[in-house]
């Protein structure tokens, strides 16, 4: 039985895509490994959103390609992004590789491996994984993503996901449902909705925004403890339904990402992002007047071709007055395929950087303030690890996760309790004691 070792990089999109490559390989008779070193295949699935994602993903290339002694029997095979992005050219750079796979062609993967093809293989048409679809996840057992959607209906000039994922195309609400009750009765209990943005979740299949439909559909069928998560909602998708649907649908965490990039009217017209920042406030506003513990997350673009002082102060005096509980800054990373690369004046990268710093410095005072603000407070939370015994006679140490606390991109809570208490996998709810920025403390209740 030929070994399979599978290396996933970038975003949770891509882990969904990873899961369902090695479904089909375990369908096809392949066994998996967790080591490249012992696997007969490795399959390296790649981003290459911004510069650093695809060096990140050279690097990984060249890593494994070294595994490859001569005469060996090993094959390489790489798919996803990179060679979405750079297409063949990437074969003369990378003589090791043996295969090339571009995200519509994921399903040709076992065949691929089993006829032992060599070269650069693009898609037959645009694939949409849906329940029927083997999967295997490599979540934690709690935790499971639920891609809702494949492509991007947007056209950001900064941006080349359209260009390397496609047009939108939505899964139905059906398979939806029928995923996320297979996903329950396996013991998830967090389910994190994902898309490009799963704001536009609907428009090419119901021509409309469907997003509150779909939520509320999951609030019938999921057991009452769940959480449902919202990752990647545009800005202009925030409306009354949504809102409505946010509050009214009781497994909802109380937590949505919006990334706004920026808020300066010209630069936002720059970027194609088709909002004003004033009328996304108000429905913020909106938002929080129903749920008033909610957390904001939001993700602002730093550098981008035209940004002057000025600008940039408009990004820190929003971010005073919403004060967003989670956020990410990041600088501008200039792609050759970008519309935005031929925008001036450029911003020279040191400065960039500088302003994405000032963005997260101010951000860490603002969390300080919001994690004090939870002391004495019961909030929910997820557990994820015991850790140790506690200092106390009769309690553990668990590490976990508050509602305000996706995975792997916001904060931790220390959590004490009895023994038993702290079942991996379990939501309940605790008592803030300790409010750092980054990490809280708190007591099982």
């Amino acid at each position: 039985m030929k070994k399979v070792a599978l290396v996933s990089l970038g975003c949770d999109k891509n882990l969904v895509d990873s899961e369902v490559v090695m479904g089909k390989l375990l369908e096809e008779g392949f066994s998996c490994t967790c080591s490249p070193e012992d696997a007969d295949y490795v399959i390296l699935n790649t981003c290459a959103f911004i510069e650093d994602a695809y060096r990140e993903s050279y690097e990984w290339i060249n890593k494994l390609c070294h595994l490859k002694q001569p005469l060996s029997s090993k094959r390489i095979l790489v798919m996803g992004c990179l060679p979405s992005r750079f297409g063949k050219d990437l074969r003369g750079q990378f003589p090791s590789v043996d295969c090339w796979v571009v995200p519509d062609a994921l399903p040709l993967i076992p065949r691929l491996l089993q006829e032992e093809y060599k070269g650069y293989v693009t898609g037959e048409e645009p694939y949409l994984y849906d329940h029927t679809t083997a999967r295997v996840l490599s979540t934690p057992s709690h935790l499971g993503y639920l891609k809702i959607a494949e492509g991007c209906p947007h056209r950001c000039t900064f941006c080349v996901i359209p260009r390397l994922r496609g047009p939108l195309r939505s899964r139905s609400i059906e398979s939806i449902e029928e995923e996320s009750g297979n996903l329950a009765k396996m013991g998830v209990k967090e389910f994190i909705i994902v898309a490009q943005d799963i704001g536009s979740y609907g428009v090419d299949l119901y021509h409309r925004r469907s997003l509150p439909r779909l939520l509320w559909r999951l609030g019938k069928i999921l057991p009452a403890e769940s959480w449902l998560r919202l990752l990647y909602v545009s800005p202009e998708s925030l409306n009354t339904e949504l809102i409505e649907a946010i509050a009214g649908v009781p497994q909802v965490c109380r937590y949505l990402d919006i990334p706004l990039q920026h808020v300066d009217h010209d630069i936002l017209k720059a970027m194609k992002r088709p909002y004003r920042v004033e009328h996304v406030l108000k429905n913020i506003e909106c938002l929080r007047s129903l749920l008033p513990e909610i957390a904001i997350r939001t993700t602002f673009l730093t550098g981008f071709p035209g940004e002057g002082i000025e600008e940039h102060k408009k990004v820190l005096d929003v971010m005073r007055v919403v004060k967003f509980e989670r956020l990410g800054a990041f600088p501008y990373s200039e792609g050759k395929d970008c519309a935005s690369s031929l925008f001036y004046p450029k911003v020279p990268p040191e400065i960039a950087r500088e302003r994405s710093h000032e963005i997260l410095n101010l951000q860490k005072k603002i969390m300080k303030s919001f994690h004090e603000s939870l002391l004495q407070k019961k909030i929910p939370v997820i557990i994820e690890d015991s850790i140790s015994r506690g200092a106390r006679k009769g309690t553990r140490k668990y590490m976990g996760r508050t509602y305000a606390d996706a995975p792997d991109v916001d904060c931790r809570i220390v959590l004490r309790g009895a023994p038993g208490r702290g079942r991996t996998g379990s939501i309940g709810m605790a008592k803030v004691t300790r409010a750092g920025i980054f990490e809280l403390e708190g007591v099982l209740t």
